[in-house]
C-alpha cells in the first residue's frame, strides 16, 4: 500500500493491490496520519471479508437481493423491475460468481436487449442491474462494481405532448362518464395522484369536514402527502358508495381500461394512464401556478423542499385546484353538439 497526492488536491490516496487488481482511493484528509490510518482500516475490512463472499454466484446474489429490496419494504413494481432485470441478465450471460463478471458482460447483454426494446427500457434495466452490484460492493463482497463504466443509452427529449388538451379533456369526460372507470379518471385528472396512490385510497384517508385527501406515495406509508379537494373532487367522492378500497382495481387492470379508452377517442399514442397526472400539472402551470406549489399538489420531494413551500396554507393550496374546472368542458361540448 502506498499513499500519494495529485495536484490540486490537499488530500491524500493511496494505492494497493487486492486479489490482483490495482485500487485507487481518496481517505479524503489531508492529515497524513489519519490517511494512513483510513487506508489501513479499508484494506483490513476486505481482508475480514474473506473469499467466501465473493464467490457467491449471482443467482444466490440476486435472490439476497431481492430479500433485501422485500426487508426495505420497496414497491412492488419495483421488486419486479430488479427481478427481471437480473435474471435476464443472469440468463444471457450464465450464473457466475459475482466477481468474475467484466464490463464487456453488461456491454453485451445491453446490446442485445437494445435490438429489441426501447432505449428507455434498456437504460432502466442496466441502472438496476449496476445497482444491484453497488449492493455487493457496499456489503464488501465486491472491491469494486464492474460495471460502473457501462453508459446508457443516449435518449432525445420527447417532443411529443404528454398531457391532454381541453378538447380531449371533455371528450374523454363525456366517454366515461357514470361509470366506475370514469370515477377513477376523475380522480387521477383532478388531482393529479399517481394511479397507485388513488388504488390504495381508503375512506379513512378522506376528511369531507377539511375537504381534504391523503394519498400515499410509498407503501409503507413513509412519505404521505395531503391535498385539498376542489368541488368536482368532493362531489365525485360524496356520490361513491363508502366501501373499502374505494377502487377495488389492481394498477394493470387499469392501465389497460385507461388506454383502451384513449384509443376509442383516437388520442395520440403516446398517452397513457400516467398522462392524466401531467394533464393536472400542465394546465395549473399554464394557469400561472409556481412550481413551489405544484410540487405541493403532486406530493414531489417534500422532504428536500419543504422548507421551500412549507409558508403555503390551506387557503393558497385550495385557491390552485379550485382553478381546474374541468366539469364545464363536458357541458360546453353538449351545447356545440
Amino acid at each position: 500500500m502506498k499513499l500519494f497526492q495529485i495536484p490540486n488536491s490537499p488530500n491524500w490516496y493511496f494505492y494497493a493491490f487486492l486479489n490482483g487488481k490495482r485500487i485507487r482511493k481518496s481517505t479524503k484528509t489531508a492529515d497524513r496520519k489519519l490517511a494512513e490510518q483510513i487506508a489501513d482500516k479499508y484494506l483490513k475490512k476486505y481482508e475480514r471479508a474473506g473469499t467466501a463472499e465473493s464467490n457467491i454466484k449471482l443467482s444466490a446474489w440476486c435472490d439476497l437481493y431481492v430479500k433485501h429490496l422485500t426487508d426495505s419494504r420497496k414497491a412492488e413494481n419495483t421488486i419486479l423491475l430488479y427481478r427481471r432485470a437480473l435474471k435476464g441478465f443472469l440468463d444471457f450471460i450464465g450464473d457466475l460468481p459475482v466477481n468474475n463478471y467484466r464490463r464487456e458482460h453488461l456491454e453485451n447483454y445491453k446490446d442485445h436487449r437494445r435490438a429489441k426494446w426501447q432505449a428507455t427500457t434498456v437504460n432502466l434495466e442496466i441502472r438496476a442491474i449496476k445497482t444491484a452490484f453497488n449492493r455487493a460492493v457496499d456489503l464488501n463482497i465486491l472491491e469494486v462494481n464492474p460495471f460502473d463504466r457501462v453508459k446508457q443509452f443516449t435518449v432525445p427529449k420527447s417532443q411529443k405532448r404528454k398531457f391532454l388538451t381541453e378538447e380531449e379533456i371533455a371528450r374523454l369526460l363525456k366517454k366515461t362518464e357514470h361509470t366506475e372507470l370514469g370515477s377513477f379518471i376523475r380522480l387521477c385528472l383532478f388531482t393529479g395522484c399517481r394511479s397507485m396512490s388513488a388504488l390504495a385510497l381508503r375512506w379513512e384517508n378522506i376528511d369531507f369536514g377539511l375537504r381534504t385527501i391523503t394519498f400515499r406515495n410509498k407503501p409503507d406509508n413513509s412519505e404521505n402527502y395531503t391535498v385539498p379537494m376542489n368541488q368536482d373532487v368532493f362531489d365525485l367522492l360524496s356520490s361513491l358508495d363508502k366501501v373499502d378500497p374505494i377502487f377495488p382495481y389492481t394498477r394493470s387492470w387499469t392501465t389497460h381500461a385507461v388506454k383502451k379508452i384513449f384509443r376509442k377517442l383516437k388520442f395520440p399514442e403516446n398517452l397513457i394512464q400516467h398522462s392524466l397526472r401531467h394533464t393536472f400539472a400542465s394546465h395549473l402551470a399554464m394557469k400561472g401556478i409556481s412550481m413551489k406549489i405544484l410540487a405541493d399538489l403532486l406530493g414531489q420531494s417534500r422532504e428536500r423542499t419543504a422548507e421551500l413551500y412549507s409558508h403555503l396554507d390551506s387557503t393558497t393550496l385550495q385557491k390552485a385546484v379550485s382553478l381546474l374546472n374541468f366539469g364545464l368542458l363536458t357541458s360546453q361540448l353538449d351545447e356545440e353538439e
